[in-house]
């Protein structure tokens, strides 16, 4: 599916495999889901499938990447636990 909107950016929160257990890892929910294994998994996709479009975006100029400030005011604003 194709669409005529364009793209004004894409908000990307860049954050390391290991960042990424940690925070889900450390979240806690009792889901499923909250495992290391699954985690790797999500990641894996998360390169093959996410990162070249987030590549191609960022070619054209599109990408912004909020530094550790941003991602903290955010957090606090949606109650975020990390």
């Amino acid at each position: 599916m194709q669409t005529k909107t364009e793209l004004e950016f894409v908000l990307f929160f860049h954050c390391s495999e290991e960042e990424m257990e940690r925070r889900l890892l450390y979240r806690n929910q009792g889901r499923k889901d909250d495992n290391i294994q699954t985690m790797r998994k999500m990641f894996k996709v998360f390169l093959e499938s996410s990162l070249p479009i987030i590549e191609y975006c960022n070619s054209k100029g599109k990408v912004k990447k909020p530094i550790e400030e941003v991602f903290e005011a955010i957090k606090s604003n949606f109650h975020l636990k990390f």
